[in-house]
């Protein structure tokens, strides 16, 4: 039977790495590595959380250490229904021979990654309330924002400028592969955390046999061997990864061979296993790019787990989009950035305001109500049409925590109607 330890900051510092660090030139995206637990969806939130930096600062203060006023805790705030809540956890972190088991940095001795996804375990209430999920929910947890998610298939024709405008406006956007299994992201089926750990030490030691010359200890600079979780998520041979959350980056145009090329930047949780199709890193089509370009796009050549894609490849390979939209909750300063927000609670009560769907005529019309009147067109100069564009989110509230209960959640919907003027 093998078991893992939490071990505490000394053990940090002695077995794990000699110079432990909270944060090494600063938090980005190539620093997040999947573990052995299912929270792709999580970790892709995080990746994307990285690339506004004020927000991030928000999430993660960074006025932390394991040096200044270090006293074995750390603390980080996530946005909970209205309101931002500070998590504070110890510096213990799950290991096996003197490895982290979950989330790690791509550098041995920087754990910010890591202890946000323990503070974030701390909120659910278990390691385990995170194997599985939508990374709207993470996205909606950082930032206090509301969502949108697509299915691509049925994606509106102008899905690339809603791309595009989604990143000019600091929105954090997230993208999935169904696995056709019926696996949420990042998910398995119920098992606990005992025997995610077994599994993770019979990969490990199945690698060694295969490998016997590989130092598995890594080193403060080097990451140590990396075993990639991949047993309910499938590679495709083009290299991307069905049931699993990519990060969306950047949305970007370029010019090829004298046309317009339209570019996505994604990013795989794993921190390795690329898309190997066309404007992959290695392709054939970064040839005819001039170097300045290159620089723009930030092409580089790395096993980092982050690539480049055409828009149409990208369109046919992926089934899903999130976008989280910011609201004021975020704190922004640019207000030009984020959406006006208005937030209601309420509850479906039993025999009074539990109407059902519309399936039910006869009390459909008991359940919660709300009147929305828009007064504003869209500010979009490249748009002719005029619309008043809004959205509506419905959200259910500790379900993830209570899962372990034996809650699950709620099969949930709205629906919008127009007023007649003379109403």
């Amino acid at each position: 039977m093998h078991a893992f330890s939490s071990q505490k900051s000394a053990y940090i510092l002695q077995e794990i790495c000699e110079n432990p660090r909270f944060i090494i030139g600063g938090a980005n995206r190539t620093d997040i590595c999947q573990g052995e637990l299912g929270d792709c969806w999580f970790l892709a939130a995080i990746a994307c959380l990285t690339l506004n930096k004020k927000l991030l600062c928000r999430v993660i203060p960074h006025d932390q250490s394991f040096i200044q006023n270090y006293a074995g805790i750390f603390h980080f705030q996530f946005w909970r229904y209205g309101d931002w809540v500070d998590v504070v956890i110890d510096d213990c972190l799950p290991t096996y021979n003197n490895q982290l088991v979950f989330t790690k940095s791509s550098q041995r001795n920087e754990f910010w990654s890591a202890l946000l996804e323990k503070a974030y375990a701390k909120l659910h209430g278990s390691y385990e309330a995170l194997k599985g999920g939508n990374t709207t929910e993470a996205m909606e947890d950082f930032t206090g924002g509301v969502t949108e998610f697509y299915e691509i298939k049925d994606a509106p024709k102008d899905i690339y400028k809603i791309m595009k405008h989604a990143i000019a406006r600091g929105s954090l956007m997230a993208s999935s592969i169904d696995d056709n299994l019926g696996f949420s992201y990042g998910s398995a089926p119920r098992s606990d955390i005992g025997e995610l750990i077994a599994r993770m030490v019979k990969n490990l030691e199945n690698a060694q046999m295969s490998h016997p010359t590989v130092d598995y200890q890594g080193t403060d600079e080097r990451p140590a061997w990396t075993i990639v979780p991949m047993q309910y998520e499938t590679r495709m041979s083009c290299g991307l990864v069905k049931g699993h959350a990519y990060s969306v980056t950047a949305v970007e145009e370029t010019i090829f061979k004298g046309e317009k090329i339209r570019l996505v930047r994604l990013r795989n949780p794993w921190g390795q296993v690329e898309w190997n199709g066309p404007w992959s890193d290695k392709s054939e089509e970064w040839n005819f790019i001039n170097e300045a370009e290159k620089i723009r796009l930030q092409h580089k050549i790395a096993e980092d787990g982050e690539f480049w894609i055409s828009f149409e490849d990208f369109m046919r390979h992926f089934t899903k989009l999130e976008i989280c939209n910011l609201t004021p909750d975020t704190l922004e300063a640019d207000k030009l950035q984020t959406w006006t927000v208005s937030v209601n609670e309420g509850r479906w009560v039993r025999g009074c305001s539990a109407g059902g769907c519309r399936n039910y005529p006869d009390t459909f019309w008991t359940n919660p109500q709300y009147r929305l009147k828009l007064l504003e067109e869209d500010d979009d100069p490249e748009d002719e049409e005029v619309i008043c564009s809004f959205l509506v989110a419905l959200m259910q509230k500790n379900r993830r925590k209570e899962r372990k209960l034996g809650a699950n959640l709620y099969t949930i919907g709205f629906a919008i109607y127009e007023v007649p003027k003379e109403v």
